[in-house]
This record gives C-alpha cells, sequence and structure tokens, in this order.
C-alpha cells in the first residue's frame, strides 16, 4: 500500500488519486472533540499530532489522528499506516456493506413515501418513480413481474412490491460483503486495530471506532456462514457424493450433527 505524506495538514485533498488503496498522512497541530451526546457547547482541545486517511480512490475509508510529539510524529503515523494495511481489502468490503446499508435506508424511505402517497393516489408521483428507478435492476422487476403477472397494468401493488424486492437484494448484497469481509481478515491476535481508528460517518450511522464496527459486522458475517453449515452439509452428502468421513475431516462438523442433519443415512 503506497503511503503518500502531506506537507500540510489542509492540503490532503490536493494528494487524492482517482483509484487504488492508499494511505495519505500529515503532522501538525490538530484539534480533538471532547463534547459528550447532548453537550449544549463543543468542548474541544489542540495539541501536536499525525493524522493518517486510508483511502479507495476518491474515498475515505477510515482515519486515524494521533496525539504525539513532533520528533515522533512522522515515525507513528507511519507506523498506524503499516498497522492497518492488513485489514484494508476487509475494511474495502466493509466500506461497501455501508455504502448498500445507506442504498436500503434510502430505499425503506422511499418505501414509506410510497406508501404514504398511495392512500390519496393510485399510482405514485413521476417524482416519486423516478427515484424508485433509481434503485431498481432489471432483475428486480422481472422477479416482481413474475410474482404479479406481466401483463397487468402496473398499479400502486407492484410499486410496493418492487420496493421490498430492492431491498431484499440491498439486504442479501449486505450480507455477502460481510461474508467476504471475514474471509479476508487477518489474524486478530497478531493485526490489533488501534483505538484511535475510526470510520467517519454516513448517511445510516454516525462516525465510530473502527475496532468496534469491524468486531461487530465480521461476528455478523460469522452468523451468515455458520447459518450454511447445515444445508452445505446435506448438500454435500445428498448431492454431490461426499462420504460422511470426508465432510467430517474437511469441515471439523462431528460425526454426531451430521447424522442428526441426515438421520436417514445413519
Amino acid at each position: 500500500m503506497d503511503i503518500v505524506r502531506a506537507e500540510r495538514l489542509n492540503a490532503f485533498d490536493t494528494h487524492i488519486r482517482s483509484e487504488g488503496v492508499y494511505a495519505i498522512l500529515g503532522t501538525g497541530r490538530l484539534t480533538w472533540d471532547d463534547s459528550q451526546k447532548g453537550d449544549w457547547e463543543p468542548s474541544t482541545w489542540q495539541a501536536h499530532g499525525a493524522l493518517i486517511h486510508l483511502m479507495e480512490g476518491r474515498t475515505l475509508i477510515a482515519a486515524c489522528k494521533l496525539e504525539v510529539p513532533p520528533t515522533d510524529a512522522d515515525e507513528r503515523a507511519t507506523a498506524a499506516a503499516r498497522e492497518i494495511e492488513p485489514w484494508a481489502e476487509t475494511l474495502l468490503h466493509l466500506a461497501a456493506a455501508r455504502r448498500l446499508r445507506d442504498e436500503l435506508l434510502s430505499a425503506d424511505r422511499l418505501r414509506n413515501e410510497l406508501l404514504t402517497e398511495l392512500e390519496y393516489e393510485e399510482l405514485p408521483s413521476d417524482d416519486l418513480m423516478e427515484r424508485m428507478t433509481r434503485h431498481s435492476t432489471r432483475d428486480d422487476v422481472l422477479v416482481v413481474q413474475a410474482e404479479l403477472g406481466a401483463a397487468k397494468p402496473q398499479e400502486g401493488a407492484h410499486y410496493v412490491r418492487l420496493m421490498e424486492v430492492i431491498a431484499d437484494r440491498y439486504r442479501r448484497e449486505i450480507a455477502r460483503a460481510q461474508r467476504i469481509a471475514l474471509a479476508h481478515a487477518p489474524d486478530f491476535a497478531t493485526h490489533p486495530i488501534h483505538p484511535a481508528w475510526v470510520l467517519p460517518a454516513s448517511l445510516s450511522q454516525e462516525e465510530e471506532g473502527l475496532a468496534q464496527v469491524v468486531a461487530q459486522e465480521l461476528l455478523v458475517g460469522w452468523r451468515g456462514v455458520q447459518g450454511l453449515r447445515d444445508s452445505l452439509v446435506t448438500w454435500s452428502i445428498h448431492e454431490v457424493g461426499l462420504t460422511r468421513g470426508r465432510v467430517q475431516e474437511i469441515s471439523s462438523v462431528s460425526r454426531t450433527t451430521i447424522n442428526r442433519l441426515l438421520p436417514s443415512e445413519g
């Protein structure tokens, strides 16, 4: 991963690239926000430090702000960038999941608008249809047509079902991104995430500590993979023809569990 050094903290924008994964770092006087949720007045303090931005193209993936003296700032910033590098692939997929979650939130809001409009009109307004079209794919439309009939005139129910299909697709894509992120995660013990790393705010989430978010996302991804175990074991034996012993050897699933899933094969 390339590390780009900015001459000034306000010059990060001049180093942004159109593609690729890289880090921009700079040192100087930084401001920290000590405000608590609900405070009337912001509370801040300043100190010399280092700022690191993990980037994918023009998109900020994560940021780290460290309080360090000028003599150590460049070395500490470089070390922080190198420490996060093994997590880069995982973080890219989790960033995709966050973007999809924003799209899902937007689609859910559109569905609520649609339901409100359909209380008074037979069809949604042109503006709402245009915004729904931005979310839909040809496959989404085909699913609705297969369920409700392509020959029928498009009624309000078609658009309601379309938004449900779109939301379901976003949820599947989020789950897939989480599983892929888990597959790319480095060893947790040898590659800890410094607590100063944060994820930038998005439509669906406020700025959050990176390690906490990654842990939660990967646990969800793990749960999704674990949920495939029973169907995968059954398919491998019934359809593919692998022996029970081979499935047990490869997967470490106990023979008792395999026999429970396939009692007729016991």
